[in-house]
């Protein structure tokens, strides 16, 4: 397995809106995908000015099957953490090795004194992710998760968060 993982570039675009609108994803997701492309391009290139890479792709060759966001709660204290593989790969043992070396590119990044807080939002349907997070020793209401111990699918809409403290 040759993965990369690396900061988006700007020929990502695309690919990050065709991966985000995918309709299987929609049930998992925290608010449901109506942007247009053209709104996707304002968001995109937002992100793409922060100093502090935000976004980052991870890809086997020439071919991207997944990503890892960032999103700033509180600048240099708080992000939320979201990540998502191409249907075709899932299931096949990328993703916690793409979230591990998001994370620790990431925060080697950060130029930040104290602990940062990565907080995740997972939806109880949603047992691959939560699996995930509990690999890579996030916390739920304090408690670290093992993965065996992840919820049983609920409803659609109920939402856990939760947290990675590092640094």
């Amino acid at each position: 397995m040759n993965l990369i993982v690396r900061p988006a570039s700007n020929s990502d675009c695309r690919f990050l809106y065709e991966l985000r609108k995918t309709p299987q994803y929609q049930p998992y997701c925290y608010s449901p995908f109506e942007a247009s492309y053209e709104n996707h391009l304002h968001w995109f290139a937002s992100r793409m000015s922060s100093p502090t890479p935000l976004l980052y792709i991870c890809s086997i060759g020439d071919c991207s099957i997944g990503y890892v966001r960032f999103e700033p709660v509180i600048l240099n204290e708080i992000y939320e953490i979201s990540f998502a593989m191409h249907l075709n790969v899932l299931g096949k043992g990328y993703s916690v090795p793409m979230v591990r070396s998001a994370l620790d590119q990431f925060c080697t990044l950060l130029d930040s004194p104290k602990a940062i807080r990565i907080i995740a939002t997972a939806a109880r349907a949603n047992i691959a992710s939560q699996a995930v997070l509990a690999k890579l020793r996030f916390m739920l209401n304090g408690q670290v998760v093992k993965p065996a111990s992840c919820h049983t699918a609920r409803e659609f809409t109920i939402f856990d968060k939760y947290t990675l403290i590092v640094k």
